[in-house]
């Protein structure tokens, strides 16, 4: 979609455009239903998900974080927020605290709330949750779970360098902590960084989906976990869906095991570049430290601007973006700071229509004081 109701440009959603994939994923469904076996894949399948899909789910896993696990320990579940879901509802129970941090994804906010679940925001840095904060927040709070994000943290973008994550895992091993460990955006990491599921395998459900790197429609989302976990993730899946979206599972099968989803993910990571490259033609120095290997900005705003007024003001010139108050968990400070979303109108005109005037706010001289009128 280019454009809301009243001719708003829309970059308040992290998606990508994907009409450049139409070719593979027309290839894909018909690829399956040229099977002439479409009537098997309507019954009800294991809650796990079948094995094919499951091994499929590992490749891809392996292929796009360095994640390497055996399918048996892969969950199939109906996009990144069923396996929060799944995750969750695995390890907590309501009342319970659940770590995030500082700014976190609002699907977790929503989730949380829904499960009955305390968010307590944990302190962060440029390099993403700081390990002394989460002992402290762990051990203050009585927590036994932690969700976070650490490559190309939705919205900060920040990513964890290898020493940052040994020092978490180091944490939740000594503290008995789960790591939920969301790592939607893994595939457009220009360096892999170790998973924390690879550095503390026996505490962390490692999650994530196709919704960023292929299609969102497909509904294929899946948890990475310890074996002991696995019994009570397929217990979550039977008492709350039954069954993974199994039709879109294939297809994102077909796509994996044909090599196409590969292609697709770097045709995804190339849209990101040029988008990026726009937006740093546009807004030059403004954009501070914001990570341009991810699909949106994280936007520091000037000490004359407060984050709501200047989000209210660009939507009077057409264009929305979010402040950073709807990622903001708990009692955290919040930055003045917005996220702005580069990928998902289709054009790059429209995108650059967009950016023309947050530009040209950014360097007007509106005072905090005028924003409170």
């Amino acid at each position: 979609m280019e454009t809301l109701p009243g001719g708003i440009i829309d970059l308040s959603v992290n998606a990508t455009a994907l009409w450049p994939d139409a070719d593979s994923l027309r290839d894909a469904v018909q690829a399956v239903a040229g099977r002439g076996d479409l009537l098997s894949l309507m019954g009800y399948q294991p809650p796990q998900g079948p094995q094919r899909l499951r091994a499929a789910i590992a490749a891809w896993a392996e292929a796009t974080s360095g994640l390497s696990v055996p399918e048996d320990q892969v969950l199939l579940t109906t996009g990144g927020q069923g396996a929060m879901h799944a995750a969750l509802s695995a390890t907590t129970r309501p009342g319970d605290v659940l770590l995030v941090e500082q700014v976190t994804y609002p699907g977790i906010k929503t989730l949380a709330l829904q499960l009955g679940l305390r968010l307590v925001p944990v302190a962060m840095d440029g390099d993403g949750i700081l390990p002394d904060a989460l002992e402290q927040a762990a051990r203050g709070h009585g927590a036994h779970a932690l969700y976070c994000m650490p490559t190309l943290q939705n919205p900060t973008t920040a990513t964890m360098p290898r020493a940052r994550r040994e020092a978490i895992a180091a944490v939740a091993r000594r503290l008995g902590l789960v790591i939920v460990e969301d790592d939607v955006y893994g595939f457009l990491a220009r360096t892999r960084e170790p998973t924390l599921a690879e550095l503390a395998p026996e505490v962390t459900i490692h999650i994530g989906s196709v919704s960023k790197s292929l299609f969102p429609g497909l509904r294929t989302g899946y948890v990475i976990a310890p074996r002991p976990l696995l019994d009570r993730l397929a217990a979550v899946t039977r008492a709350t869906i039954l069954t993974p979206a199994h039709l879109g599972a294939v297809v994102t099968a077909e796509l994996i095991e044909s090599g196409e989803a590969l292609r697709i993910a770097e045709r995804r990571r190339g849209l990101v570049a040029e988008r990026q490259a726009l937006a740093r033609s546009i807004l030059g120095n403004r954009l501070g430290g914001s990570d341009p290997a991810v699909t949106h900005l994280w936007l520091t705003l000037p000490e004359s601007w407060r984050r709501d007024a200047f989000a209210r003001a660009l939507l009077e010139q057409g264009v929305k973006v979010t402040p950073a108050d709807a990622f903001a968990a708990g009692k955290a400070e919040v930055p003045n700071a917005v996220r702005v979303c580069l990928c998902s109108v289709d054009r790059a005109e429209t995108l650059e229509q967009g950016l023309r005037p947050l530009a040209t706010l950014l360097d007007s001289p509106l005072s905090v004081e005028a924003a409170l009128v």
